[in-house]
């Protein structure tokens, strides 16, 4: 039995989303800026998954753009706003938005993060010409303020940009005022890989990071990909029944993996005391070798990671944990256990069964 617990790197794309996709890719040849009718049926099917994902986010159909995923949606949105003044970042947000961030060649302040996990709202500049913060970190789950950010944000009229890949699919939310775009990738919530969508205000100035045919009202060129699109979707619209069963079902799957493992060795520390999504675990083993428990978690076919597959596809520096303040033994001792919604109580206890025997041999 092979147990996947490594749903931040990626997730099993859901059976139904991939009847969608195939249904679309059976379709015959498709492409929404064509005139004919088959052009004219594809740009229906594409106007339908817009508003698909506009209902569940509450927004208009018009302020959602397709892209290829979260990095190419938040290289455009960084890299083209216009603003004035410092940005407010964080230096625990994922590469795919301190990258771009560091090539805008601007003043930048670095909002402190503590051991919480999460920004303070009284950090906060009122000066800032633009905020680009994660909804929720990937590496522990801890879940920024997002209604007090974007309350302040809308108070001083500065455009709030939010990196929400970790958490849709996770919990139900609200897109809350003062929010002025918003980026997500499929393949995070049970949709394909290479396919994303960004919410931005109509009201947010924002110049094209991708220009040609004028695709997406001229905010991203290229032809649409259309099966993408309707996977991402489909998922989308299987969140209205699957949420919010499935928070609760994979926060009490975390919280039975933390408590059998505190309970047994109390000198295992959980990364980040601030509120979490339900399916993520970052947990600290000190004195282990994780890269030989994790080699050793592979063979016994239980996939867990060590941070982010998303930079190099590698072992990631520890720099999330060690940004916390973590002390740099405990952050280079730590694993992330993520779970799904398709993530069982039997894979949990199978875990804990090989994970406790590897653990006593130094504990």
């Amino acid at each position: 039995m092979e147990i996947y617990l490594d749903n931040n790197a990626t997730t099993l794309v859901d059976p139904r989303v991939v009847e969608a996709v195939r249904a679309e890719l059976e379709s015959g040849p498709s492409n929404p800026s064509s005139a004919h009718s088959l052009g004219r049926r594809a740009r229906a099917r594409l106007s339908a998954a817009r508003a698909e994902v506009a209902d569940y986010l509450g927004v208009p159909s018009k302020e959602i753009y397709f892209t290829s995923g979260g990095t190419e949606a938040l290289n455009t949105l960084i890299l083209g706003a216009r603003f004035t003044g410092p940005l407010l970042a964080s230096k625990i947000d994922h590469a795919a938005m301190a990258r771009p961030i560091e090539a805008l060649n601007k003043s930048v302040i670095h909002l402190p993060v503590g051991p919480s996990g999460h920004i303070e709202v009284e950090d906060l500049n009122p000066g800032a010409g633009l905020i680009a913060l994660s909804a929720a970190n990937p590496e522990t789950g801890v879940k920024n303020p997002l209604d007090e950010i974007s309350a302040f944000a809308k108070e001083h009229q500065i455009p709030l940009i939010v990196d929400g890949v970790a958490l849709l699919g996770k919990e139900s939310f609200n897109m809350p005022a003062g929010i002025a775009a918003m980026v997500f990738s499929g393949h995070k919530f049970h949709a394909p890989k290479g396919v994303g969508v960004m919410w931005i205000s109509s009201k947010f100035p924002l110049d094209p990071l991708l220009i040609g045919g004028g695709q997406e009202s001229n905010r991203r060129s290229g032809t649409e990909n259309l099966p993408g699109i309707v996977g991402l979707a489909k998922a989308i619209e299987l969140l209205h029944t699957e949420l919010p069963d499935a928070t609760g079902r994979m926060c009490r799957l975390r919280d039975l993996l933390e408590s059998s493992l505190l309970a047994a060795f109390p000198q295992v520390k959980v990364n980040g005391s601030g509120p979490r999504l339900p399916n993520t675990s970052n947990i600290a083993f000190p004195d282990i070798d994780v890269e030989l428990l994790l080699a050793q978690l592979d063979v016994a076919c239980i996939a867990v990671s060590l941070g982010s597959a998303c930079s190099s596809g590698g072992l990631e520096p520890y720099h999330v944990l060690l940004n916390m303040g973590l002390d740099p033994r405990l952050a280079r001792s730590s694993l992330r256990f993520s779970l799904s919604r398709f993530t069982t109580e039997a894979e949990i206890q199978k875990t804990l069964e090989t994970l406790l025997p590897l653990l006593e041999v130094t504990y």
